[in-house]
This record gives C-alpha cells, sequence and structure tokens, in this order.
C-alpha cells in the first residue's frame, strides 16, 4: 500500500472477522506518513475523533498510537 494522509474505508471492515480487520487496519497505519490518520487500538492506532456527516455514516479517524 502506498505511503498517504488518508485512507478511507467505506463500508469495508463490517464485511470481515476481527483478525481480518485488524490486518486491513495494520496496513493502512503502516502506509501512514507522519501527521496521517485511520482508524485503531489492536492495529497500533488511537481513537482520535468521531465526525457526524448528514448521512447515516459517521467518520472515524485515528491516529498512530502514542501520537
Amino acid at each position: 500500500m502506498p505511503a498517504g494522509d488518508l485512507r478511507f474505508l467505506k463500508r469495508t471492515l463490517h464485511d470481515w472477522d476481527d483478525g481480518r480487520c485488524v490486518a486491513i487496519l495494520r496496513d493502512c497505519r503502516a502506509a501512514l506518513r507522519p501527521g496521517g490518520r485511520v482508524l485503531f487500538e489492536a492495529a497500533g492506532l488511537r481513537l482520535s475523533r468521531v465526525v457526524p456527516t448528514p448521512s447515516v455514516l459517521s467518520i472515524v479517524e485515528g491516529v498512530p498510537a502514542g501520537a
């Protein structure tokens, strides 16, 4: 996965078991540039905020743990 500032996962993780979700998030974490954000704890991340949207979906943002 190329390095970047944003990983957008829409209706993705709900289709996978917990182990695969952690693996997906670890891959996202590994690809983050400094200051990048994604989704959590088992993947070396921490929740930084939840952003409501006009839809039924929210944006869940995570940052590297310890940041």
